[in-house]
C-alpha cells in the first residue's frame, strides 16, 4: 500500500520542500517558559560574578597593602616591632593591620607575619603574608 492510499504522504513527503511552516503559537509559549526561567538563574549569576570580582579587587587591595609594608620592613624604613591592630594612613583608613614575629629554625631569621584586615558586608576578612626577616632587621 502506497503512502498516498494511507492519506499520510502530506505528514512526511511535503510537495513543495521550500515552502515555510510558521510558528504556532504553543511553540512561542515554550521559549517564552523558557526564558521566563533563564532570565531569574543568569541575572542572580551575573550578581554573584559583580560580588565575587568586588570582593577579590579589595583581596588585591589588602594583598597590595601588606606587601607594602613587607617591603618597607625589608628597607629598614618601618620598624619590624609587633604591631596589633593599627588603623592604615589615608585612603585606606578601612583597612587595619598587624605585624607578629615568630622564632625561626635557625638563629638568623624570624618570621614575620603581616596581617591585612577590612570590613566586606558586615564581616571583617583578612589576608595574611608571611616571610622571614633577617635577625639583624628585627629588634
Amino acid at each position: 500500500m502506497s503512502p498516498n492510499a494511507l492519506g499520510i504522504a502530506h505528514c512526511f513527503y511535503p510537495r513543495d520542500r521550500h515552502a515555510h511552516r510558521g510558528t504556532t503559537f504553543a511553540e512561542v509559549l515554550v521559549v517564552m517558559a523558557m526564558l521566563g526561567a533563564l532570565v531569574p538563574v543568569l541575572s542572580r549569576a551575573f550578581q554573584i560574578g559583580r560580588q565575587l570580582e568586588s570582593q577579590s579587587a579589595r583581596d588585591a587591595e589588602a594583598v597590595a597593602l601588606a606587601e607594602n609594608r613587607w617591603a618597607l620592613m625589608r628597607a629598614g624604613l618601618l620598624d619590624a616591632t609587633p604591631v596589633e591592630d593599627e588603623t592604615l594612613p589615608d585612603p585606606w583608613s578601612d583597612y587595619r593591620w598587624s605585624f607578629r614575629l615568630e622564632s625561626w629554625r635557625n638563629d638568623d631569621a624570624q618570621l614575620g607575619v603581616i596581617t591585612v584586615r577590612y570590613p566586606w558586608r558586615g564581616e571583617m576578612r583578612s589576608v595574611a603574608l608571611s616571610g622571614l626577616l633577617p635577625t639583624e632587621a628585627t629588634p
